[in-house]
């Protein structure tokens, strides 16, 4: 407790002086005020709970990747989404797990996805691909791939991904009413 009466935390060492026959002749005692520390640490605490509160709230699947394109981090909403979980991914390469071939059976190369050239082009990609569920099951997505950078330096990508099928039913439910339309419009 400091005079003004505020309590503070401390970290001490206490050492015993002996002398040439070993008897305690005193004792030297080292205290630090770790106060500002455990502030820092509380905080940092409190900010882990809200992002982690933030990410597996979040409606829109997140993942994160290293520099080599390894999954890192991989919200629950993004385990949903894919039927995999963040342990059977995570150190892999994302790319192999739910993004590896074309609709049509053909090999979908790393270097020629958009999502894995966020980071080597320092660019952030956005656009349509098709994912695959863990279950062999194909479905489009809308994404957005940004490089993630700390000190300057680019150390990873982050990526939202929206399930994007029920936008596709509904935008052919709305074209095939239109086509009907206009073949009964020409046909009056």
């Amino acid at each position: 407790r400091r005079r003004n009466g505020e309590l503070i935390h401390i970290m001490s060492s206490v050492n015993l002086l002996k002398d040439d026959h070993g008897k305690v002749i005193g004792v030297v005692g080292i205290n630090r005020d770790i106060s500002g520390l455990i502030r820092l640490t509380e905080s940092l605490s409190h900010q882990k709970q809200l992002l982690e509160s933030v990410t597996s709230n979040a409606t829109l699947a997140l993942f994160m990747m290293d520099e080599h394109q390894h999954c890192i981090y991989m919200n629950e909403a993004a385990e949903s989404m894919t039927g995999f979980t963040f342990q059977e991914v995570q150190g892999k390469q994302l790319h192999y797990f739910i993004h590896h071939h074309y609709p049509d059976g053909r090999p979908y190369p790393l270097e020629e996805c958009p999502i894995d050239q966020a980071l080597p082009t320092q660019q952030r990609m956005k656009g349509e691909e098709m994912f695959i569920r863990k279950d062999g099951q194909f479905y489009p997505v809308a994404f957005t791939a940004s490089p993630i950078h700390f000190n300057g330096k680019a150390i990873g990508t982050v990526i939202e991904v929206r399930d994007i099928t029920e936008d596709k039913r509904r935008m052919s439910v709305i074209e095939d009413s239109e086509k009907k339309f206009r073949t009964l419009t020409e046909s009056l």
